[in-house]
């Protein structure tokens, strides 16, 4: 076992030093409104937008005075958090009596995954979030009820659309400690009490209205989710693409179905596991953004347990040949490690290189944008930004020749100028678009 142990510990410490090498730059717009809610907290002026995620924004907050800047802060917390998701399915695996080898390895698969690398860096709480499930059903195989309910409690004020991945657990939780229900719920409702009293303080009855506005918009207007119309990609075309092939996925989705045949026959105990599972898979396939693909993390990580768990018997039988195994999974992870591009997010690149641009046109001094609007206007200086939504107007000023900004090529707008591509599956690449017409000379 102290083979093992000094294995895991060599890749968890050399992993965390090169996801630190990346550059604490936010990605997207959702997370500079999270850093926002660092120094004022206020999801009615999106610090952060709702659902506030109070739990992580008071963690950071406590930990700001550490670091220069708030998003460095929210960057290196949710980095350290999600990085040690691997290191908690190691020890879930471990307590369900899964071998000696096949629980590294595992952890070394996750670590070298791009989704999960891209969720450490992306500043948002997803990986938090997943973390402390994770740690739920930890402490709820440990038989340790009251600090199971608590972080349940915590995963809630940290990823509150994670709801669906812990009803199960907190249903087997109070089945099995019946006598621990009045405990077991106190423990849960603490944190969530302290988080509400929390945001309220800071918006008053205004969190309410806004919570029903984000809430009606996510499912029915701008969430691209199987309720509204604005759905472009699929769930089966983003995870197809990920891992290579619409033939892996067939045969992922084979192996994983009989994965969880066997485990809910054969692990009792892991049947909370399977629940989760399921409950989750349904959650994400029909209400959420196919777009992101950060939003598959937990059905990714959960998974890849189930068919682990599948496998366990054939390392019974084979020891020396699942050492070996593992030991080559670390070694490669430890190579992916060194291959990773350590550069600023796409939209960061782009923006720095519109920096440096200067040309002519009635509206040259434009950036024309629906994706990181706030961004955009946060990290560079040299052009107002507009926002794309409002088309009429992005049409009129693209004429005038602005620029145009997108995560997505943009067929009508012919050929981009610039194309910085994305560092990791689970981000988004940056093309960049400019119209030069007569009347843009003007």
């Amino acid at each position: 076992m102290i083979f093992i142990y000094t294995l895991l510990l060599t890749l968890v410490s050399v992993t965390l030093y090169h996801w630190c090498q990346f550059p604490a730059l936010p990605a997207n717009d959702d997370a500079l409104f999270l850093s926002r809610g660092i120094s004022h907290f206020s999801v009615v002026e999106f610090s952060p937008h709702f659902p506030g995620y109070a739990g992580l924004v008071l963690l950071v907050k406590s930990l700001s005075w550490l670091f220069s800047s708030d998003y460095q802060a929210l960057h290196i917390v949710v980095l350290m958090l999600t990085s040690m998701i691997p290191v908690v399915v190691f020890l879930i695996l471990n307590t369900l009596q899964v071998g000696r080898y096949i629980p590294l390895a595992v952890a070394a698969i996750l670590y070298f995954q791009p989704l999960l690398i891209s969720v450490a860096l992306s500043g948002l709480s997803d990986g938090p979030g997943l973390l402390s499930w994770l740690l739920v059903l930890l402490f709820l195989l440990r038989a340790q009820p009251v600090l199971s309910g608590f972080l349940s409690g915590v995963m809630l004020t940290i990823r509150p659309s994670y709801l669906l991945l812990v009803l199960p657990l907190i249903g087997f939780l109070l089945r099995q400690h019946r006598h621990q229900t009045k405990l077991i719920i106190m423990a849960i409702s603490v944190p969530l009490l302290l988080s509400a009293i929390y945001m309220y303080s800071k918006d008053g009855l205004a969190l309410f209205e806004e919570a029903y506005r984000f809430i009606r918009g996510h499912f029915l207007v701008w969430g691209n989710t199987s309720l509204n119309e604005t759905t472009r990609v699929s769930w089966w075309y983003v995870v197809s693409d990920y891992i290579g092939g619409e033939w892996q996925l067939v045969c992922l989705t084979v192996i994983l179905l009989l994965g969880c045949c066997v485990v809910w026959v054969k692990h009792r105990a892991a049947q909370g596991l399977i629940v989760s599972f399921v409950f989750i898979l349904l959650w994400t396939l029909l209400f959420q953004n196919p777009d992101n693909l950060r939003h598959f993390l937990p059905v990714m990580v959960l998974a890849v347990m189930i068919i682990s768990l599948m496998l366990s018997s054939i390392e019974t039988l084979y020891v020396r040949l699942t050492a070996a195994l593992a030991s080559m999974v670390v070694a490669f992870s430890l190579l992916q490690a060194h291959q990773l591009p350590f550069t600023p997010p796409a939209i960061q690149q782009a923006l720095s290189w519109l920096e440096t641009q200067s040309s002519e046109g009635r509206y040259e001094g434009v950036i024309i944008t629906n994706e990181g609007v706030e961004l955009a206007k946060e990290y560079q200086t040299k052009r107002r930004v507009a926002d794309a939504w409002y088309q009429q107007q992005a049409a009129w000023l693209w004429s005038g020749g602005a620029w145009r900004m997108s995560y997505n090529p943009v067929q009508r707008y012919g050929e981009a100028v610039a194309v910085f591509p994305r560092r990791l599956a689970g981000e988004h690449a940056t093309y960049v678009y400019r119209l030069i017409t007569p009347d843009a000379k003007q």
